[in-house]
C-alpha cells in the first residue's frame, strides 16, 4: 500500500503532490524512482541497491535538491559506483546518504553490520543518557544539549569494538570538537561520530525545507500549503 498527500496553497491556489517515494539500482544499472507501494514490492526484491528517495525545497533560489538514502545494498556495490551512478541519474543538486547501518571497521576496513542501536541525549545536567530509543522522545526536548543515535559493532576479524554516533539534534549549539569531547568520556576511542543536521542548498547555502502542511508556498511566498486529501493505492 502507498500514499500520497494532496496540499494546495491557501493563497494562490497552487497544488503540491508528496508521497512516499523509493528508488533502486535495477541490473542494468539504472535509477529507478516511483510511490512505494505493493505494486512495485517485486521490482524492489530484485534491485542491486534501493533506498528512499525526498525532495527539499530552497525558498532563497528556488531550488529543487533531491535526496538519495541507501538503506540496502544486497549486491555489495561499492559505494563510489553507487554514488557515480546516482550523480549520473540527472543534472539537478542532490544528496546521497548511506543508513547509519553501514559501517567499515577503522582497521581493516571491513563492512560491518550493527549488533545493537540505542539513543543518546546529553541533559542540561550534564548526565550522559544512551538507551533503547523507545523509552525516551528526545526530539525539540529543550531539556537536552543534543541527542542522536548510538551503533554498536563489532568486527571479528580486528576483534574491536566499535561505536558510531549521530547526533540528530544540536539544541544549544555545542560546538562539534566540544561534542566529540562529550562522547569520548563516555566511551572509548574506536568511535565514529556523525552529524545529520539537514544539508544546505548546494546551489546557495541557503536552508532546505521539506514541503509539508503549513509550509510556505514555495510558488507565491505569501500563502500556506494546506492538506486536500490523502489517496491510498496499492
Amino acid at each position: 500500500m502507498g500514499q500520497f498527500i494532496n496540499y494546495k496553497c491557501d493563497i494562490c491556489g497552487s497544488e503540491y503532490i508528496r508521497d512516499s517515494d523509493v528508488f533502486w539500482i535495477d541490473e542494468n544499472l539504472e535509477i529507478n524512482i516511483a510511490m512505494s507501494s505493493n505494486s512495485i514490492s517485486a521490482e524492489i526484491s530484485k534491485a542491486l541497491v534501493n533506498g528512499y528517495y525526498q525532495e527539499y525545497h530552497c525558498y532563497d533560489c528556488d531550488s529543487t535538491v533531491k535526496e538519495f538514502l541507501i538503506t540496502d545494498n544486497p549486491s555489495k556495490m561499492s559505494s563510489e559506483e553507487i554514488l557515480n551512478l546516482i550523480e549520473d541519474y540527472d543534472h539537478t543538486f542532490k544528496i546521497i546518504k548511506f543508513d547509519n547501518k553501514f559501517q567499515s571497521c577503522i582497521y581493516c576496513t571491513k563492512s560491518l553490520e550493527y549488533k545493537s542501536q540505542k539513543a543518546f541525549a546529553f541533559d542540561k545536567q550534564g548526565d550522559f543518557i544512551i538507551e533503547e530509543s523507545f523509552l525516551h522522545d528526545f526530539e525539540d526536548n529543550e531539556d537536552y544539549d543534543f541527542w542522536g543515535y548510538y551503533y554498536g559493532y563489532y568486527c571479528n576479524d580486528c576483534k574491536k569494538q566499535i561505536n558510531k554516533f549521530v547526533v540528530m539534534q544540536n539544541l544549544s549549539s555545542i560546538d562539534r570538537d566540544s561534542i566529540r569531547d562529550i562522547l569520548n568520556n563516555h566511551t572509548n576511542d574506536l568511535t565514529v561520530l556523525l552529524f545529520e543536521y539537514r544539508d544546505s542548498c548546494q546551489h546557495c547555502g541557503g536552508k532546505l525545507y521539506s514541503l509539508k502542511d503549513s509550509s510556505l508556498c514555495p510558488r507565491c511566498k505569501e500563502g500556506h500549503l494546506r492538506k486536500v486529501k490523502d489517496l491510498d493505492f496499492d
